[in-house]
């Protein structure tokens, strides 16, 4: 966690504004950890630095609000497919981003990532992606992505507060 932490910071470098999008399902077990990210930070409460949409199964009806922002950085997170443990966890740039097997929302992150970047020509992109555990209709998230869901709105938290 504390390389993952040390990676935020340096990647909110010169930070403005962060938009999060929390991405995912809720209603199929470890994919909506994306949500449970967002929820989390909630909790914590917006500040003028971080602003946070929860853009569940289809966060590209959310690119009105996101542009309107005018943020300097975009953050999404999602449940993703790459080698190591349930619960491990990456960050992206969105240009690693298309050869990985990302969760259940309707368009690729990539397309959307291409649209934000056309309209607010400056801001860095990534995708924080957590190794799901289970997936399926009518799961639960397992606890260990619920508690990583936690750790990960705390240190997001942190890093900018600290940016």
């Amino acid at each position: 966690m504390e390389n993952l932490k040390s990676q935020l910071k340096a990647w909110l470098k010169n930070l403005g504004k962060l938009v999060l999008v929390g991405v995912g399902n809720p209603m199929l077990g470890d994919d909506g950890v994306g949500v449970m990210v967002v929820k989390a930070l909630q909790r914590k409460g917006e500040n003028s630095k971080l602003k946070l949409v929860e853009g569940g199964i289809a966060p590209e009806n959310f690119t009105g609000k996101i542009v309107s922002e005018k943020p300097t950085h975009i953050l999404m997170v999602d449940a993703a497919v790459f080698e190591g443990e349930p619960g491990s966890v990456r960050l992206f740039p969105i240009e690693q981003v298309s050869g990985l097997a990302l969760s259940t929302h309707r368009l690729p992150l990539t397309f959307l990532a291409e649209y934000l970047q056309r309209s607010i020509p400056q801001v860095k992109i990534a995708l924080l992606a957590v190794k799901p555990g289970k997936v399926g209709f009518g799961l639960k998230p397992s606890r260990k992505i619920v508690k990583m869901a936690e750790r990960l709105a705390e240190a997001v938290f942190k890093a900018v507060e600290e940016a």
